[in-house]
């Protein structure tokens, strides 16, 4: 209120979408011959919405283990491909932007490997963008996507002219990743500039989505008591395919491995651990019984299933 004839630049800050400079007029306007400056002038300001959404759209390429309502959530064992997407707004900024930061950043949980080749950056019709190489890094478990223009890099102005960019990896989940409802979370986050005019104005949008995995533990016991037998040796396939899977540890603990050979032996006190394993029926059979005992011909088959895919088996025995 109180402002004087005039043409004023209106600016806007706060919130997370970016607004766009606009003109507004006070100016006189005549009515049966007298002229009055008008008493409001309406302003409508255009912005860019930004956002970061994080997804998880297969394992081994299939969408079957994922979370079919909105991708957050997976299921996978040691050695499994999960492939990701990150679905990023542009802001529109103006071309005498002071401020224009566009960075993408992923962290990776431990248990998760990024496999590097894989990182593709593409516009929402699929089109991937190319030389990028020199804006995309890999330090430990972070993955850096440093799209801010004139960064005096070799390509200018990346993300001139788009609305919307897709980035896609896979990774591989390793023996570090923990097992049941903790999780492996990736976190993503993009920073930008809220304010193309400050170049203190950087914000921050974040998402997350997780993947989970799972184990067996089997206790030996001697028949008609709770004492414990050590030296039982096992191996467990895959009902589907009766597969022999792999592990490698010792002392009544493992953990899948592909190329794991170790023999699954009860430890001191009659209990195997098995960890790694994705939702799945299994069979496990005894193939080698504990000195003294006789080896048993029985095979016990194991389901892990996790319907809400949140690392919490649906039965626990």
């Amino acid at each position: 209120s109180g402002l004087t004839m005039g043409v004023y630049l209106v600016t806007a800050t706060g919130g997370t979408a970016v607004y766009r400079p606009t003109v507004a007029m006070i100016t006189p306007e005549e009515s049966n011959g007298s002229w009055t400056i008008m008493e409001n002038a309406q302003v409508g300001l255009k912005s860019s919405p930004v956002s970061l959404v994080k997804t998880i759209t297969a394992v081994n390429g299939a969408s079957d283990k994922v979370e079919p309502k909105d991708g957050k959530r997976a299921v996978a064992g040691i050695g499994d491909t999960v492939s990701y997407r990150l679905e990023v707004d542009v802001p529109e900024y103006p071309s005498q932007s002071v401020s224009r930061a566009f960075s993408i950043q992923d962290t990776l949980p431990e248990g998760l490997t990024l496999t590097q080749d894989t990182i593709k950056v593409k516009m929402s019709d699929g089109t991937e963008l190319q030389n990028l190489s020199d804006r995309i890094r890999v330090e430990g478990q972070v993955l850096t996507i440093d799209l801010t223009p004139d960064a005096g890099k070799t390509i200018q102005n990346p993300i001139d002219g788009k609305r919307k960019l897709l980035v896609t990896y896979d990774a591989q989940l390793n023996a570090d990743a923990p097992l049941g409802e903790a999780g492996n979370v990736n976190t993503a986050s993009l920073t930008y500039s809220n304010n193309p005019y400050d170049a203190d104005s950087e914000k921050i949008v974040v998402d997350t989505a997780t993947v989970y995995t799972f184990g067996i533990e089997v206790a030996k016991v001697a028949k008609g008591t709770k004492t414990g037998l050590q030296g039982a040796v096992f191996e467990l396939k895959l009902k589907d395919t009766m597969r022999k899977i792999g592990f490698t540890g010792s002392g009544g603990t493992y953990t899948k491995a592909a190329d794991g050979t170790a023999a699954l032996t009860t430890g001191t006190d009659g209990k195997l651990t098995l960890k790694g394993l994705a939702p799945g029926t299994y069979k496990l059979k005894e193939t080698k019984a504990p000195a003294g005992y006789v080896l048993s011909a029985a095979e016990t088959e194991i389901t892990i299933a996790d319907t809400n895919f949140n690392g919490i088996p649906d039965s626990k025995e």
